[in-house]
């Protein structure tokens, strides 16, 4: 469990560059949005629940590409 969760931080601080230059959002902007790291948070435990689930990296991978492209297609409509 104690790995679920230290990778669970690695895996919000790893989006905050994305988030910092495709917003242009400063550092603290983004860790006073409190919403954002929990939804971040709670992706990862569903995606580390669906990985062991299914032992197989490529079930976390699947799920994630598949939410990137949406959200990339959302946000250019």
């Amino acid at each position: 469990m104690l790995d679920v969760l230290v990778t669970g931080v690695l895996f919000v601080l790893m989006h905050f560059p994305f988030r910092m230059v495709a917003y242009d959002m400063s550092f603290w902007e983004i860790i006073s949005n409190v919403r954002y790291i929990a939804d971040l948070f709670i992706t990862h435990l569903i995606l580390s629940y669906i990985r062991i689930k299914s032992d197989s990296l490529y079930g976390a991978i699947l799920p994630h590409w598949v939410s990137d492209f949406a959200y990339r297609i959302v946000i250019h409509i």
